[in-house]
């Protein structure tokens, strides 16, 4: 009873444990100089966009493309399952548009298929790069530029530095602008100066051509993270260019940020699925790039095994009417994980130059929207979904 009282003891604190393990990497990564890469030749380079009735923003974007510093690339646009004027406007800034009509074919990575079948059919052996942005993503005029410099080093994929359009619309908005704040110093910044994979985060982001010219080829509904995962299995390097910056919308709206939420969650879990056998026979000879993505790719199992190791607490509780002692145990538990995870959000918001005095309500709820993502990695086991649903965008700035 004493063995199974550690063992469930143990697994409740799988998240505590995974969060200190994060905040040793950020005072590590912390204590060394921000590196940017330096410039290089410019090469060819293709920017796809995959847009689903994107008329509001589309033209935001390209025009920002329009003015890049960078000389050396074409822009795609694909009009996927477009019942809107998407396609007309992008024609009008002068890129080349594909209009994709497939109603059985609703994930994204299907439009990333379209354009690599086009780009290969058209334009091949032209193109060293992929540059990927989401219809309502706005990058800084010298995007193409610093990801080309970071692409220059040797990497196979570089993402650039997420920044957000609409951080006061609403405090939703701010819960979202603050997640990818803390994804950005706690997981991007702390891994790449760590030496470790970087995840992509949907946009802004760059591949080599090799790795992608026969289709993206993924299974899941999230195309970004399960390229991460398929290609440290093969080796690939991924690098994070801090100074290669780019802002997008945030949902405004509670439903639309927890259904992108949920999305991720059930992508996730389809990615731990299809890979987990393959990282298991890899971690017999482990590098530490296939040790940090396992975990990565884990993270919805980990939440489950938490949840339920909370409950088996509470049945236990209950039936041994040891309930008050059990319950100190799990509220202490509660408070610490609360409070490294605000030392992440601290970090986090002070490294995106955001005054803690004025935001003090995304601080101290931060950490609670952070407990989304487990609720949702348990709720991720038990529905099936391959569909895109895009988050609708208005063209929200604060500029």
């Amino acid at each position: 009873m004493i063995v199974f009282d550690i063992f469930i003891i143990f697994m409740s604190l799988t998240g505590l444990l995974l969060m200190l393990r994060q905040i040793i990497m950020n005072i590590i990564s912390n204590r060394k100089p921000i590196y940017s890469y330096p410039d290089a030749n410019e090469e060819s380079m293709a920017v796809v966009v995959c847009c689903r009735n994107e008329e509001e923003v589309i033209g935001r974007l390209l025009e920002a493309l329009n003015n890049q510093e960078y000389g050396n690339y074409r822009v795609f646009v694909v009009a996927h399952n477009c019942t809107d004027n998407t396609a007309s406007i992008s024609k009008e800034y002068g890129v080349e548009v594909i209009e994709y009509d497939a109603p059985d074919k609703n994930r994204k990575a299907d439009a990333l298929n379209k354009a690599m079948e086009h780009i290969r059919n058209y334009y091949p052996n032209e193109f060293e790069y992929i540059t990927v942005f989401d219809a309502d993503s706005l990058p800084n005029t010298n995007f193409l530029k610093k990801i080309n410099n970071a692409m220059a080093s040797g990497c196979d994929v570089a993402s650039g530095t997420y920044d957000y359009l609409n951080y006061s619309t609403s405090l939703v908005s701010k819960l979202c602008a603050g997640l990818y704040m803390v994804l950005m110093k706690t997981d991007s910044l702390a891994s790449f100066q760590n030496n470790l994979p970087v995840n992509v985060y949907g946009s802004g982001f760059c591949v080599r051509y090799e790795l992608v010219k026969n289709g993206w080829n993924t299974k899941s509904l999230v195309e970004d993270f399960e390229l991460v995962v398929r290609e440290v299995l093969n080796g690939k390097k991924f690098t994070f260019v801090p100074d290669a910056v780019f802002k997008s919308e945030m949902p405004c709206k509670l439903s639309a940020a927890l259904k992108q939420r949920l999305r991720w969650s059930i992508g996730d879990t389809q990615c731990s699925k299809i890979y987990f056998k393959a990282y298991l026979k890899s971690l017999k000879h482990p590098t530490k790039d296939i040790v940090k993505q396992f975990f990565e790719m884990c993270i919805n199992q980990i939440s489950l095994v938490t949840v339920l190791s909370i409950l088996l607490i509470i049945v236990k509780a209950i039936i041994t009417k040891t309930l008050f002692g059990w319950s100190i145990f799990l509220a202490v538990e509660f408070l610490a994980l609360y409070f490294v995870v605000l030392a992440m959000v601290y970090d986090s918001m002070k490294y995106a130059g955001k005054k803690i005095k004025s935001n003090l309500a995304v601080f101290f709820l931060l950490p609670f929207w952070g407990l989304v993502s487990v609720i949702f990695g348990v709720v991720s086991f038990f529905i099936r979904d391959i569909e895109w649903k895009v988050t609708e965008h208005k063209g929200l700035s604060d500029e």
